[in-house]
């Protein structure tokens, strides 16, 4: 039996969970025992025995700007993850006070261009500018522009923050306001699908078809969509047997290739 990490036990628990809600919404899906593949076991990531022989299941996420050397909008949010979570780690050592801090960064590719700067020289400046605009009053907000951090390391950087004060034993929250266009085109589909096909030939020595499940997971701006019909209408370039997009939003299953139930 081969050994499975903890990492590898979450990412396949993971997908096992929007395996399960599209079986759940998809009057289409492959009826039989599900049974998931697991470290050198894979590819696909599932198998279901059925009634059409053995269909294997890949899950895959969207993540907007994607391509096969990863996606630099997720990037970008993992960045702006970790600035932040440095800055409310540098602000409650020297402060214990509960807060809602919400970040307005500037457009795409600001933060990662910026990149060499420190992640800990941000996260001291962003720590200073929360410490000088606190308000003792419980449940009030202070909104705050680019002036307050001018000459910093933040200038360019950070369009506004807003600081809401808890009361004592409140639970803090940093996050980034998040904003985007959500269409999702037909280009970053197909490429999308076509670099999935790179280990078709090992999926089909274990099943008879094979389906890809896209899942726009809504945990980011960059990991929301909305299909255009445009999309939805459109006759995409693949082996697979079936491709279905499921969006977390709506809990809604569209067919992309194969025919819809």
């Amino acid at each position: 039996m081969n050994k499975v990490s903890p990492k590898d036990r979450a990412k396949k628990d993971r997908e096992l969970y929007f395996l399960n809600k599209v079986k759940a919404v998809y009057d289409d899906f492959p009826s039989g025992k599900v049974e998931a593949l697991l470290g050198k076991d894979e590819p696909p990531d599932f198998l279901v025995s059925s009634d059409r022989g053995i269909v294997g299941i890949d899950i895959v996420d969207y993540i907007r700007g994607q391509g096969r050397a990863g996606s630099q909008v997720r990037h970008e949010d993992a960045l702006r993850s970790k600035v932040i979570d440095a800055a409310r780690k540098t602000f409650e050592a020297n402060n214990n006070i509960p807060l809602l801090v919400h970040f307005h960064w500037y457009g795409p590719l600001r933060l990662v261009q910026a990149k060499k700067l420190s992640i800990y020289h941000l996260a001291a400046d962003i720590a200073c500018v929360v410490e000088t605009g606190l308000i003792h009053k419980a449940y009030s907000t202070q909104r705050l522009d680019e002036d307050c951090w001018c000459g910093t390391s933040l200038d360019g950087l950070l369009a506004a923050l807003s600081i809401t004060r808890l009361k004592d034993k409140g639970h803090s929250l940093w996050s980034t306001v998040e904003a985007g266009f959500p269409d999702v085109s037909i280009n970053e589909l197909q490429t999308l699908i076509s670099t999935h096909e790179d280990t078709f030939d090992l999926y089909l020595k274990k099943c008879t078809l094979v389906w890809l499940i896209i899942v726009a997971d809504a945990t980011h701006i960059s990991s929301m969509a909305e299909l255009p019909n445009d999309v939805r209408e459109h006759r995409f370039r693949t082996r697979f047997g079936r491709v279905l997009f499921f969006n977390q939003l709506d809990q809604q299953v569209a067919t992309l290739v194969g025919s819809p139930p």
